[in-house]
């Protein structure tokens, strides 16, 4: 399915697994932050039953001797430890090291598993973590820089710029918290 030019994984893919409905929850939190439609959002929460339906059999194949590759599996460690600690580490030996592999195979396979660098997703998470708190915080850009991994607000908002086209402050000025 493309929505705005994003591309996800096919809800009626019979081989759904962790993976693919992390980056479909993934896509479509990063979709809302960035002001998507009504419409479009509501094409995503049509696909969402699929999704789990497919999860949930795809679960069941796993537990009938169904086993996933040393890839994916590379893939989803990867991503659970990313999500541990993107505020913290931004470098791909870091989550190479905690998987006792080089950064290089480590960079393939995310690459080979997912069709984003490794760089990429630690960018994107960085960045989602970054949106929440410029969104649900009273905090400053500094403090929230610091609470991304930037030891100085110059490099948060150069890395915030260069990901997203416009400036943590500009993202939060146009960016209204729920209610």
């Amino acid at each position: 399915m493309e929505i705005n030019r994003l591309a996800i994984p096919q809800a009626h893919e019979p081989d759904m697994n962790n993976t693919d409905f992390c980056v479909f929850c993934h896509y479509l939190y990063s979709s809302i932050q960035n002001n998507l439609s009504q419409e479009e959002i509501f094409e995503f929460f049509k696909q969402g039953p699929n999704y789990l339906e497919n999860l949930i059999l795809s679960k069941y194949k796993q537990t009938k001797n169904h086993r996933k590759s040393r890839p994916e599996e590379l893939f989803d460690k990867f991503i659970n430890i990313l999500r541990k600690h993107c505020s913290t580490e931004h470098s791909i030996r870091f989550y190479a090291d905690k998987l006792f592999v080089t950064s290089q195979y480590l960079s393939k396979v995310v690459k080979d598993v997912s069709g984003k660098t490794a760089s990429a997703w630690i960018a994107e998470f960085v960045l989602l973590e970054a949106k929440a708190l410029l969104i649900h915080t009273n905090l400053s850009i500094q403090e929230v820089g610091f609470n991304v991994g930037f030891a100085d607000q110059s490099a948060f908002g150069k890395f915030f710029k260069k990901n997203t086209g416009i400036t943590p402050k500009r993202f939060a000025m146009n960016t209204l918290p729920p209610n």
